[in-house]
């Protein structure tokens, strides 16, 4: 029975190296998109139990039949963040199942509740108006990965205000010195509608440094191979600092100086020196 040479040990560990690579950011990517999917459908069915209603005639406490107009506001349901022990009480980021929660006028009129654990807390707010003027908005509402970031809005009443509900977001790389290039937000194959608005961004400052290597990036949002669909606006975004790199190696010495020029020596005048001979005349 013959074992494993070192190359062929070398050359699995690659392989699995570069399958997780693969694999690791297509689960991320997969994992992300399921529990979008929620919200999508939850609003769905909301949209639903809104239009029936407002298409039904209903008559009044006072016995007149009610002009078309859409349910009353209901707030987020349940009340609390999905992280909270109070409703996750097996810790997986989900809210429990809780049919009380849902037992409300509002929710009833839009046939709508949640049966089973769920990511995101849900919302309905109407103007008070009807007919051609009724206006109504619904909510789907999630901290999918329990850091208390929500993006500008208040989490209790769900208005936005970004410059008083300050969301911050920076750069911690869990082992900063092995990792070269730093991100903070990290933006990758995203393709549906997605909207990044209402934060503020640090970049972590990079102190990364291996011998006879560059320097790594610091990049506060990075975003690769996504469509138009993204939109990142009305961010505040500060830069962080890249790393420097290992001192380059020396130059190759120069070339040898071409020979000098002949060196001309100065050359004086010669003065005379003569007695002046007077002349007599007859």
């Amino acid at each position: 029975m013959r074992g494993l040479t070192l190359a062929e040990v070398m050359a699995g560990a690659v392989i699995v190296g570069i399958l997780a690579m693969v694999a690791i950011p297509s689960f991320i990517r997969y994992q992300r998109r399921m529990m979008t999917t929620e919200a999508f459908d939850e609003l769905q069915t909301m949209y639903k139990g809104a239009a029936t209603y407002y298409a039904t005639a209903y008559l009044t406490a006072n016995g007149r039949l009610s002009g078309c107009q859409f349910p009353r506001t209901q707030g987020l349901t349940p009340t609390e963040s999905c992280c909270t022990a109070g409703n996750d009480a097996h810790g997986d980021t989900r809210c429990d199942a809780n049919q009380d929660a849902w037992n409300t006028d509002a929710w009833s009129a839009l046939s709508f509740e949640m049966r089973d654990k769920h990511y995101f807390r849900n919302g309905f707010t109407n103007n008070d108006k009807a007919l051609k003027d009724a206006q109504a908005t619904l909510y789907a509402h999630a901290d999918l990965d329990c850091n208390g970031d929500a993006g500008g809005y208040n989490a209790a009443t769900w208005q936005r205000d970004p410059d008083t509900n300050v969301s911050v977001i920076s750069g911690n790389t869990a082992n900063p010195g092995a990792v070269k290039h730093k991100k903070a937000v990290v933006a990758d194959g995203i393709t549906g509608a997605t909207e990044l608005s209402g934060f503020t961004l640090y970049g972590e400052n990079n102190f990364y440094y291996q011998a006879g290597d560059s320097g790594g990036n610091s990049y506060a949002v990075w975003i690769r191979n996504c469509s138009t669909s993204l939109t990142v606006q009305d961010n505040m975004i500060y830069a962080g600092r890249g790393s420097t790199g290992a001192p380059g190696d020396s130059g190759l010495p120069g070339g040898n100086g071409g020979a000098g020029g002949v060196s001309l020596g100065n050359s004086g005048t010669q003065g005379s020196t003569g007695d002046i001979q007077g002349c007599s005349y007859n």
